[in-house]
């Protein structure tokens, strides 16, 4: 009977370590998600940047699409409103010429108007003056015509208008430039400095003039019988 409750009873009791062992799974399969876990983060963080990325590169495209865009059709003007600036040119000196019969001065300031209507139609496309008065010259805006008296690289005169759309520069503007000679007014020269010379000169003219009656010697008795 002893025996048999021995044995009976080192059968049926389970090993003393299954607990722990089941403790070792566990931990291994939370290990194994959190691993897992880590590097479905770490993807997840890739894949975001990668489409970030993706994202400002498709930005700056379309921004550069529109800028180059833009750029052509500022081109495609250019060259349109660079042949029309001949006609401007001549309606101003059209205008310019008007006669001041009233009669002509009405039938002018139809085509005034017609000016200023294709001036502000250009000028809606980019079109700008460059300005000349009161400016130093800039070879990149100006071209010289001639040199006069004047303050020196200074605009005297612009002579044809120039033209540009935005940073393009369809004509220069034509115009004339001081060369830095001092410029005097009519009537105002300032008198030449007198040398020794001079003086001498001016000694020998003042001499050989008449003298005054009292200045002269009395005339003698044989001067009054001559």
């Amino acid at each position: 009977m002893t025996a048999d409750n021995t044995a009976g009873t080192s059968g049926t009791n389970p090993p003393a370590d299954n607990g722990t062992s089941a403790t070792t799974d566990q931990n291994q399969d939370i290990n194994a998600l959190q691993s897992e876990l880590e590097s479905a983060k770490n993807k997840l963080t890739e894949l975001t940047q990668i489409s970030q990325q993706a994202l400002a590169d498709l930005q700056n495209f379309k921004k550069r699409s529109e800028e180059e865009k833009a750029k052509f059709i500022i081109f495609a003007n250019a060259v349109l409103i660079t042949n029309l600036l001949p006609m401007l040119d001549n309606i101003d000196r059209a205008i310019a010429h008007i006669p001041e019969d009233s009669a002509a001065r009405e039938w002018a300031n139809g085509i005034i108007a017609i000016l200023k209507q294709l001036e502000e139609t250009l000028k809606k496309q980019g079109l700008e003056k460059i300005d000349t008065a009161g400016k130093t010259f800039d070879p990149n805006f100006h071209e010289a015509m001639m040199t006069q008296k004047g303050a020196k690289d200074q605009i005297i005169q612009e002579t044809e208008k120039g033209y540009r759309i935005q940073d393009r520069v369809l004509r220069r503007a034509k115009v004339i430039v001081g060369n830095g000679e001092e410029v005097v007014a009519a009537g105002s020269e300032p008198p030449a400095a007198t040398t020794a010379r001079d003086s001498e000169v001016l000694d020998v003219q003042l001499s050989s003039l008449p003298r005054r009656a009292a200045d002269a010697p009395a005339a003698g008795p044989t001067d009054n019988l001559s």
